[in-house]
């Protein structure tokens, strides 16, 4: 009996217990570059043995060695985003938080994200991503995010050392796009909506916007939509938000458009509309409540008496009908009484 149960443990030291598990990775693990030069990698996730409905994460990057450029969803397995992917440049973070939808994903190595850094100067930049999570599709949520690895980007000195990032965009060309919102309309005042929706025109010969939405008052945006877009909805919360838009044509990315919009539950809002109709409905009021002169108030009386008159026509020839015979028989009966 002493050696079944030491035969057992044996066993189980070398198959231990099934246990459902996912991961999430950056690919390549390794990646090379010049300082100038583009690079991309992809935030996968893997879960082959149960499916998943939810999965979220920071990738980490160093910004005094890299700069994100764009971040694409193409061919992602997330179906719907809590929140669109987003990235700090100053921060050296890329924010990605979303859902499959039923049945879920279960594979190896599914595409979450892409982004795309542009590299400024030699070094080694290490990847990371941080506070993963991805959620089993059991009706539960529960926590099936087993373990990350990161990767790194190896930059080479390149003809020209690039030009270290600012919080802003640096330089463009092409033509700025004019944001507008239909729903939050003045940037100075706040709004009670809670749906923020905004809009902008694209230039002639437009390939792909990006945009972005955050709470700085200038950033370049990076959610790319190759298909280019001139409408976005977005529920942000309460408080003081900025959105940030910008279309490239065959002269490269143009500057960034910025708009302010605040949500605030208790704001006391009117519309411009509603303040125009108020002002011409007092117009209005006031041109006919003006004093009019002697002469309109004898025309009024004059046709108040003629519409009185022809109102009452057919009672006032039957009187004057009537007048006129009794007028025309009494003198005959006079005469007749004399005889």
């Amino acid at each position: 009996m002493r050696y079944f149960f030491l035969t057992v443990a044996f066993i189980a030291f070398l198959f231990p217990a099934y246990t459902h598990a996912a991961t999430l990775r950056v690919a390549p693990v390794s990646a090379s570059t010049q300082s100038g030069s583009t690079v991309s990698v992809s935030v996968q996730v893997s879960s082959s043995d149960q499916a998943l409905n939810a999965v979220s994460g920071v990738l980490k990057f160093p910004p005094e060695l890299l700069q994100v450029t764009s971040i694409s969803k193409s061919g992602s397995v997330i179906g719907l985003w809590v929140q669109e992917p987003s990235h700090s440049n100053v921060a050296g973070t890329v924010n990605f938080e979303g859902v499959v939808l039923n049945p879920g994903y279960q594979g190896s190595n599914g595409t979450i994200v892409t982004v795309t850094f542009r590299a400024l100067v030699a070094g080694v930049a290490s990847l990371s991503v941080q506070s993963g999570s991805v959620l089993a599709n059991d009706g539960n949520g529960t926590e099936i995010l087993a373990g990350v690895s990161g990767g790194s980007i190896s930059i080479s000195e390149g003809a020209a050392p690039a030009p270290k990032p600012t919080p802003s965009f640096v330089s463009a060309t092409g033509k700025r796009l004019v944001v507008t919102s239909s729903t939050h309309p003045d940037s100075s005042k706040a709004y009670r909506a809670p749906v923020v929706r905004l809009e902008w025109e694209n230039p002639d010969g437009t390939e792909a916007v990006r945009v972005l939405y955050d709470k700085y008052p200038e950033t370049t945006p990076g959610v790319v939509y190759d298909v280019p877009i001139e409408s976005k909805e977005i529920t942000p919360g309460k408080g003081t938000w900025y959105f940030h838009a910008q279309a490239r044509t065959d002269a490269g990315w143009g500057p960034a458009a910025h708009f302010k919009f605040t949500i605030d539950p208790n704001a006391l809002e009117e519309t411009a509309s509603t303040t125009n109709k108020n002002l011409l409905d007092i117009s209005v009021a006031i041109a006919k409540e003006g004093t009019p002169s002697s002469w309109e108030r004898v025309k009024a009386l004059a046709m108040s008496v003629l519409r009185f008159l022809m109102s009452q026509w057919p009672s006032m020839l039957v009187a004057v009908i009537a007048y006129a015979f009794i007028r025309v028989r009494r003198p005959r009966r006079q005469s007749a009484r004399c005889f």
